[in-house]
């Protein structure tokens, strides 16, 4: 059976920093925002500072900055 989207343990939850909403996958924000998956994770890697207009953040990272 193929495990895709949030089924897939190697996936990662990412959240949208200036709106809060949280995807179950890069993909998942990417249709919604018409942003690439790659384009999310290049950011979420700090690769870049911002993706169409919007900062993201893997989900463990941002809880992670949290606590701190």
């Amino acid at each position: 059976e193929r495990m895709a989207g949030g089924k897939n343990p190697a996936a990662r939850k990412v959240i949208c920093l200036e709106t809060k909403e949280i995807f179950e996958t890069t993909k998942a924000a990417g249709e919604k925002y018409s942003i690439s998956r790659q384009a999310i994770g290049k950011n979420c890697g700090g690769y870049t500072k911002i993706c169409a207009g919007l900062h993201w953040m893997y989900l463990e990272d941002y809880n992670k900055e949290k606590i701190k």
